[in-house]
């Protein structure tokens, strides 16, 4: 809690000066060793945010190109849409939350593609509510697919998400 949190801190920091970072990986992640505090690295391919003519608003920033890790990509960036840099640093941040606390990532790429992103991101599949009718019908696609294996390993991971408890799997 208290490392999503002080990551969140330094984006609202960021945020305030323009900052994208892109590039929000557990890789550029590290533990200050002297104080324990979080410590963002690499900022190599941060980018400035652009603004309004007021100068009040972030606006939509037009694709810069792929680069990273596509699984900590938000899905607008890996799929070349235009994208807000703070929502999407947003989005790397819950991903990176969601592998700290269980060990392991929740997909590999943000695309319909990828069975666990399709079932746990676009259809809800780690919301609060236990199984949703999206999530239920992505598991049936997966068996008419063929990947029993893979239908498996994803109910396995839903039920370890109950023991979640409510607020997290509302936070993710």
């Amino acid at each position: 809690h208290a490392y999503i949190r002080h990551l969140l801190q330094i984006l609202v920091y960021l945020a305030r000066h323009g900052i994208h970072h892109r590039d929000l990986s557990p890789d550029n992640l590290f533990l200050h060793p002297a104080t324990g505090n979080l410590v963002l690295t690499d900022f190599a391919m941060s980018m400035r945010l652009p603004h309004t003519v007021n100068g009040q608003q972030r606006t939509l920033v037009r694709h810069q190109g792929t680069f990273g890790t596509p699984t900590w990509m938000a899905p607008e960036i890996y799929h070349a849409f235009p994208f807000d840099g703070v929502f999407s640093d947003l989005f790397a941040v819950g991903h990176n939350a969601y592998n700290i606390v269980a060990g392991t990532i929740l997909y590999r790429h943000p695309t319909a593609a990828d069975w666990s992103y399709r079932f746990f991101v676009l259809a809800g599949g780690i919301r609060n509510d236990a199984m949703n009718e999206q999530a239920i019908e992505v598991l049936q696609e997966i068996a008419d697919d063929g990947g029993q294996r893979v239908q498996e390993e994803i109910m396995n991971r839903a039920v370890a998400h109950l023991a979640f408890s409510p607020e997290l799997r509302e936070f993710f």
